[in-house]
């Protein structure tokens, strides 16, 4: 089912069952849904959402609601569980591709921050002072090398090739692997 599909079979169940749930309270001869919640003990806002369907109910909920209305559950409790469910898969989905996401960025701003580390150490290690010295003397882009040396860039094999041979230091210096 599409998420188009969803939206319309959960909005569409949800209306029937805010329309089911007003006609129990009125044929339960309550004239607004503030009199039927102050009797039940029910929150005012939460049960007037539920009438006007701008609120799903679970199938407990319809329960409660079916015995206080004097009707039968399943009349209630039918409408919109295979809705939710697949609500809840679809919610479940993105939350877990936005944790995916989440992670691979944290992990691209780890390799950065390391790799900005090495640099820097490299640089020092050769005796270079201020990553100002080290891009003057190689003739490198300043604004761009101070931008690897921070972190808040990253550089590719060629250029961390090119740093390893300027600071001496082995091709793989720059290599990071997830640590």
């Amino acid at each position: 089912m599409s998420g188009k599909e969803q939206d319309e079979c959960s909005q569409s169940n949800s209306e029937l069952a805010a329309n089911r749930l007003q006609k129990a309270r009125l044929d339960a001869g309550f004239l607004s849904a503030n009199h039927a919640a102050i009797t039940f003990g029910w929150s005012i806002k939460t049960y007037s959402l539920h009438e006007e369907g701008a609120k799903h109910f679970d199938k407990d909920t319809a329960k409660k609601y079916s015995k206080a209305f004097n009707i039968d559950g399943d009349w209630l409790s039918s409408l919109c569980e295979d809705c939710l469910i697949k609500s809840k898969i679809k919610v479940k989905n993105i939350n877990d591709e936005e944790e995916k996401k989440r992670r691979e960025q944290q992990a691209t701003n780890r390799r950065k921050l390391v790799a900005a580390k090495r640099l820097r150490l490299a640089r020092e290690d050769a005796g270079y002072h201020t990553a100002n010295h080290a891009a003057m003397r190689f003739r490198w882009n300043m604004k761009v090398y101070l931008q690897h040396e921070i972190g808040t860039k990253f550089f590719d094999e060629e250029t961390a090739l090119k740093y390893a041979r300027a600071f001496n230091v082995g091709d793989d210096w720059f290599s990071i692997d997830d640590e």
